[in-house]
């Protein structure tokens, strides 16, 4: 029998090499526009089971001549992958945009995959055949930042043509652009506005080129009036009952020559611009420049400006964003803004407040896990012992880091996997699984290195698998080295789980000297490597870190000096033995400059070392507070992942079971005096 299998194995090995071949420069043809090639490979790969990609390569290139019988035959084909739903969007917006709305309505219904270009679409053809609610409905889509559809910009301009879009609308999403720096988009929606359009344009780009120039310019032009002493508002100054004592009113307070500059081509809009970009840059000069022009602003202005200026103080930390928070009043803040007033407070240990910031926002909002669990632990600073045993209680059954932070607030121990309902997937049930032809198709396009579109293959085969599935799923990935699939798969099971997939440990015969060598808890470098890389050798970051241990080539570089690795080049970073060896010599460095704090030390190898320390309190924090009150979301939401995977790694792998707050432990402040590597790894988020 074995003998058998070899010589099949013998046979067709090069045929399969042939076809991965001939894909392969199919897919190039495609790419490169080159329609005959593409037909010469179509024909070889007639019987392939990526067939149906080259296919869709054919039709897509000539989508636009294409008729609607060949299309609709593509998009009726029996075979269950993303590629026909790709086609079927691509065919709608061409249908949409040459208003052939019958054809485009019949098959609308089908798409599974939405996007607002076709929403703006499909709500086009609904106004074209009389539904007058149409254009109430775009109306949800107006309120974002950024440029939308042209095939949504149709309707919007229908919608303020009859006022369903008023000028109120128009300046609530001129200022979601300006929030958002669009500055592009700013102009396109002033053009909407009377006014003198040009000088707006022009002081919008002095704005956003140097929001502070801009500003003080603003003040030596005489915007700010001589001979006129400006009247220093503050939120008690203004408070209802001070104004009715002193018979005044906001507009009073505010002298005339000055309200009429600030509104007279946007420069109300302009001038907090600046100053809410100036604030994202210093939050002492925006303070300082608000200081001379902020009292001549409408009371609802300088309410709005507080709310941006306390938002950008909590990320840097500063002690005065309480207070600004304060003085930002009823504004309405977003969701960002809402969370950082929590976080702020979370940093001056000022419980009342920490609850209260967390009441104010939507129930949505609230019911995350992070809010969920600072609640809670407010409840319990406050005496509401029951109130927070009860919030501990439902938040301890997710397993993720504030889950067993809750669980452990309940038991004083961590409640791990090993408590869930387990599954393990025998052979016939993988061998199920293996068969299906979108997996087929997955690991086919994964063997030929094209990465991209084997998860879209595999998404859209497992999106509807129940849990067994999953786990039958992620045991093929695993099996086939798809390491960071196999993790995926394993991570989206609701009712029963293998943590042992969840949290895989490949390499570990090759990690265990490097390991060793440098006394790293081997838990801690395989919650990082999870987090990092997901165990995928050719990983590549945005920023450039590379490899398992996702190292950036500069730092590999000074690792390699420092090893005294001769001869090193930056190809060498995704050979498996060097990337463990130069990524455990970085991270025994960041650790032991941390004061041996996991958290400072995974915030570092993330963000660099420099701005893990300047992210430390006066005084010492608590771990998890530390944590929450990362500026960068990006790094804030890895060392939660990094420190909750230590956890279940630790348990897998037979360590001495330590609590994950014992292990979060607490900061030291900033006063601790520590050497640090001269190169980040990472380039980290602004």
């Amino acid at each position: 029998m074995k003998f058998i299998l070899y010589i099949l194995l013998l046979t067709c090995a090069p045929a399969l090499a042939e076809q991965n071949s001939d894909f392969l420069s199919a897919y190039d043809a495609f790419r490169a526009g080159d329609q005959i090639k593409l037909e010469r490979y179509a024909q070889r790969l007639k019987n392939s089971p990526l067939e149906v990609y080259v296919s869709y390569y054919r039709l897509r290139m000539g989508i636009v001549k294409a008729d609607a019988a060949t299309v609709k035959a593509f998009l009726s084909r029996p075979e269950d992958t993303p590629v026909i739903d790709l086609l079927r969007a691509d065919w709608l917006k061409l249908l949409g945009d040459r208003q052939h709305w019958e054809l485009f309505d019949a098959e609308y219904p089908r798409l599974i995959k939405e996007d607002t270009d076709l929403t703006c679409y499909a709500l086009q053809s609904r106004r074209h055949n009389g539904d007058v609610a149409a254009l109430r409905e775009v109306r949800k889509l107006w309120f974002v930042g950024k440029v939308q559809p042209e095939s949504c910009v149709v309707l919007f301009d229908t919608a303020m043509s009859v006022d369903i879009i008023n000028d109120q609308d128009i300046h609530q999403r001129l200022r979601l652009a300006l929030e958002a720096g669009n500055v592009s988009l700013a102009q396109l929606l002033f053009d909407h506005r009377e006014g003198d359009n040009a000088l707006f344009s022009e002081a919008l780009r002095s704005a956003a080129a140097d929001p502070d120039r801009y500003l003080g310019k603003m003040i030596r032009d005489n915007l700010v009036p001589e001979k006129i002493t400006p009247v220093k508002i503050t939120p008690e100054k203004i408070a209802p009952e001070n104004l009715t004592a002193q018979n005044l009113t906001p507009e009073k307070l505010i002298p005339a020559k000055l309200t009429q500059e600030l509104l007279r081509a946007g420069r109300a809009d302009t001038a907090l611009f600046a100053l809410q970009r100036l604030a994202k840059q210093s939050t002492e000069l925006a303070a300082a420049r608000w200081a001379k022009i902020g009292s001549y602003f409408p009371q609802a202005e300088q309410h709005y400006f507080y709310g941006w200026l306390a938002y950008e103080a909590a990320r840097n930390h500063d002690e005065r964003a309480l207070q600004w928070y304060k003085a930002a009043a009823d504004t309405p803040l977003n969701e960002q803004q809402m969370a950082w007033r929590v976080r702020a407070a979370l940093r001056a240990l000022d419980w009342p407040e920490v609850l209260t910031g967390i009441e104010a926002m939507s129930g949505a909002q609230q019911q995350d896990a992070a809010w969920q669990y600072w609640q809670a632990r407010a409840w319990q600073a406050l005496g509401r012992s029951l109130d927070a045993r009860g919030k501990f209680a439902k938040l301890s059954s997710e397993y993720s880091f504030y889950g067993q932070l809750a669980s452990e607030e309940l038991a004083g121990s961590p409640l791990l996997g090993n408590t869930a309902p387990t599954y393990k997937p025998d052979q016939q049930a993988i061998a199920a699984i293996e068969a299906l032809p979108g997996i087929q198709r997955t690991l086919a396009l994964y063997r030929m290195g094209l990465r991209s579109e084997a998860l879209e293959e595999w998404r859209w085969a497992l999106r509807n698998f129940n849990d067994k599935e999953l786990l039958a799923a992620a045991e093929l990935a695993r099996r086939n080295e798809m390491y960071d699939r196999a993790i995926g798969a394993a991570d989206k099971t609701v009712h029963v789980h293998d943590f042992s997939l969840r949290y895989l440990a490949p390499y570990r015969e090759a990690l265990q000297a490097h390991i060793q060598e440098h006394g790293l808890e081997e838990a801690w470098v395989y919650g990082l490597m999870r987090q990092e890389s997901r165990f995928v050798t050719n990983a590549k970051s945005h920023a450039g870190a590379a490899g398992l241990m996702q190292i950036m080539p500069s730092t590999a570089r000074w690792v390699a000096t420092k090893l005294g690795l001769k001869n090193y080049r930056n190809e060498l970073i995704h050979q498996l033995d060097t990337n463990l060896r130069l990524g455990t010599y970085y991270m025994k460095t960041v650790l032991s400059q941390s004061g041996n704090s996991p958290v400072l030390a995974s915030a570092a190898y993330n963000a660099g070392p420099s701005r893990a320390r300047q992210w430390r309190g006066e005084g010492s924090l608590e771990g998890a507070i530390y944590i929450e009150t990362i500026p960068y979301q990006e790094t804030r939401d890895y060392v939660k992942k990094v420190m909750s995977n230590t956890i279940y790694y630790a348990q897998q792998f037979g360590d001495p079971t330590r609590s994950l707050k014992q292990r979060l432990g607490s900061v030291a402040g900033s006063s601790a005096t520590q050497q640090v590597p001269p190169l980040d790894t990472t380039a980290g988020e602004p």
